[in-house]
């Protein structure tokens, strides 16, 4: 343990309260004083863990309550999936995913349909139809069909 002397033993200031003002001086003997010093450590986060939306509840009711979460190292990437009716239902579900889902499903399969590239949340659509969006950038995936899609 370190320790430090003071010999400081005189000390004077002045301090001002509302319209008074005061000036003290203080004298003191020089004491030992010991000073203790402790380290706390904390296990880096990665600067690469994405957060994405996701679900609180069934997809029946996912459209409208899901929340901000982090995600798992092997799922960097955000992915929502969307089921239409016909009588104009839908269910959303919202999760973390692989760049493989990503690929094979969003990209390979959805990002060229108009259906899913138009879809707006805010219009009632009386066609069956599903698609999955995918995007990697933190909380991407509030909106259905997110702005910023991914691509490879």
């Amino acid at each position: 343990m370190p320790t430090t002397t003071t010999t400081k033993a005189t000390s004077t200031f002045t301090s001002v309260t509302a319209a008074a003002t005061t000036t003290q001086t203080t004298t003191s003997t020089a004491l030992p004083t010991t000073t203790t010093t402790s380290e706390t450590t904390t296990a880096p986060t990665s600067a690469d863990t994405r957060k994405c939306h996701v679900c609180r509840g069934t997809p029946q009711i996912c459209e409208q309550l899901y929340v901000l979460q982090e995600c798992p190292a092997d799922k960097q990437f955000c992915i929502n999936e969307l089921t239409n009716k016909e009588d104009a239902s839908r269910t959303v579900n919202r999760r973390c995913g692989t760049q493989n889902e990503c690929d094979s499903g969003w990209y390979q399969t959805y990002s060229d349909d108009d259906k899913c590239t138009q879809f707006d949340e805010n219009l009632v659509y009386t066609t069956d139809f599903y698609c999955e969006y995918c995007c990697n950038e933190d909380g991407c995936n509030k909106l259905v069909n997110p702005p910023s899609p991914w691509s490879p």
